[in-house]
């Protein structure tokens, strides 16, 4: 992954309007890298894979730049249209960094981690083995780190509800394979965190 040092300050000041923007933006990013790059490790991915992963997983909210900060705090329920906004994010996202990453495996995770196994995921309706694996198991970490963080339309679970609630969506919403490492993965965290 080749970045010129221009290139990488502009991507820097980008991550940096974004962050401002989204005042859950740095901690959720780095968390979902965390998590997806323990991920990676636990699902034997190569190091050329590791680096794509865990960059893409620290941008792949970065779309949410073009939402109103309003729709990203907001704890009423968001209209049609409001959601139609707040998930324009992964393509905005993709369209934002694309000038300075031209790496596909981050730019796939940017646009597709949304995407869902059962191909009623966003923005293009990928399934399966269309959703490249990196893009599935960041789809995995920020789904256990939006259950397990208190956000303003949602109460935090417990670690052990969220897993619960990801084996329960494995298949369908989530990658079956990576779920059913998410258990070790947030349990040898805790470990290392105690």
């Amino acid at each position: 992954m080749s970045v010129s040092s221009v290139e990488r300050r502009q991507l820097g000041v980008l991550v940096q309007r974004y962050y401002a923007h989204d005042v859950e933006g740095r901690r959720h990013a780095t968390t979902v890298a965390q998590i997806a790059l323990r991920l990676g490790v636990a699902l034997r991915l190569p190091r050329s894979e590791l680096v794509p992963l865990g960059v893409g997983a620290l941008l792949h909210d970065i779309g949410k730049l073009v939402v109103p900060a309003s729709l990203l705090e907001s704890s009423r329920q968001l209209t049609t249209a409001e959601w139609a906004i707040v998930r324009a994010h992964s393509v905005a996202g993709e369209s934002l960094v694309s000038g300075y990453l031209r790496h596909p495996a981050v730019r796939g995770v940017i646009r597709w981690h949304h995407e869902r196994p059962d191909g009623r995921g966003y923005p293009d309706g990928l399934g399966g083995d269309e959703i490249p694996f990196v893009a599935r198991i960041v789809a995995v970490a920020d789904a256990y780190d939006a259950m397990v963080a208190e956000r303003p339309y949602s109460a935090a679970r417990t670690p052990e509800e969220a897993v619960t609630e990801a084996l329960a969506c494995a298949g369908r919403q989530l990658d079956a394979s990576c779920v059913a490492r998410l258990n070790d993965v947030v349990a040898s965290a805790r470990l290392a965190a105690a």
